[in-house]
C-alpha cells in the first residue's frame, strides 16, 4: 500500500494469512479527495487459486502417454480443483447406450471401488435414466441436485447464476444420491469424439467459472 502513494502498485501473491497455498494479484492505488489530495488507498485483492489448479491439473493430464494414462490423470486432476470424489465412465464396447464405470475415487469402501473400476457398475440404459447422458447428449457440463421429496424438477438458478438441473431419477447403491445432493457431469472427449463423462461431487456454492474451466478439461 505504501508503493501505492507514489503509483498504483500490482503484486503477486503466494501465501496470505494462515493460507500458505493461497495464489492471487494485489493492486493498490492511491485515493485523492477533491483537491487532488491523497485522502487515503485502497487494496483489490483478486484471488487466482482457480487458475493455478487449473494450470496443475492441465499439467496432471498433458504428462499422460496413452490411454490408461489419460483416464487415471483426468480424474487426478479433479482432485486437485477440491472435489471428495469423482468417478469416470465409458461407454460399453459391447452397447454404447450403456455407461460402465472405469475410474473413480472417493468411496467408502474399498471392495466398491475395486468393482467400480474393473467395470462390475454401471449406469441404468440411456432410454431408462435420460439425466445420466444429459451432458453428453448437450456436449457440456451439467450441475445436478436430487429432488427432495414432491420438489417439482427442471432447471432453477443458484444466487450465483449457475443453472442446476433438479432431477428425481434415482440409481441403486453404490451411486444412489440423497435428497439435496449436488453433483456434476462433463462429457469426456477422446479423439475428437464423447467416450463416455466424468461424475464429480459439487456443492450449491460451485460458481459457473468453474464449469468453464471443466468445459478445457474435457
Amino acid at each position: 500500500i505504501d508503493e501505492a502513494f507514489t503509483a498504483p502498485h500490482i503484486c503477486h501473491l503466494h501465501g496470505i494469512g494462515c493460507q500458505e497455498d493461497y495464489r492471487g494479484e494485489a493492486f493498490a492505488h492511491k485515493i485523492c479527495d477533491w483537491r487532488n489530495r491523497t485522502a487515503g488507498a485502497f487494496l483489490h485483492i483478486q484471488n487466482q487459486n482457480e487458475l493455478f489448479r487449473m494450470f496443475a491439473a492441465l499439467e496432471i493430464i498433458a504428462s499422460a502417454k496413452d490411454h490408461s494414462a489419460a483416464m487415471d490423470a483426468m480424474l487426478e486432476a479433479t482432485k486437485l480443483l477440491g472435489h471428495e470424489w469423482g468417478r469416470l465412465y465409458l461407454t460399453d464396447p459391447e452397447d454404447s447406450n450403456v455407461l460402465v464405470g472405469r475410474r473413480c475415487f472417493g468411496f467408502k469402501d474399498t471392495a466398491v471401488e475395486t468393482r467400480f473400476e474393473k467395470g462390475e457398475i454401471k449406469l441404468p440404459p440411456r432410454g431408462s435414466n435420460s439425466d445420466s447422458w444429459k451432458s453428453i447428449v448437450e456436449g457440456r457440463p451439467v450441475v445436478f441436485r436430487q429432488a427432495n421429496e414432491g420438489e417439482p424438477t427442471g432447471k432453477v438458478l443458484t444466487r450465483d447464476g449457475l443453472e442446476v438441473w433438479i432431477t428425481d431419477h434415482t440409481c441403486e447403491e453404490p451411486l444412489k444420491k440423497e435428497p439435496g445432493e449436488y453433483w456434476l457431469d462433463f462429457p469426456l472427449m477422446m479423439h475428437g469424439s464423447t467416450q463416455g463423462k466424468i461424475t464429480l461431487q459439487c456443492d450449491g456454492e460451485l460458481r459457473p467459472e468453474r464449469l468453464e474451466l471443466l468445459t478445457v478439461l474435457s
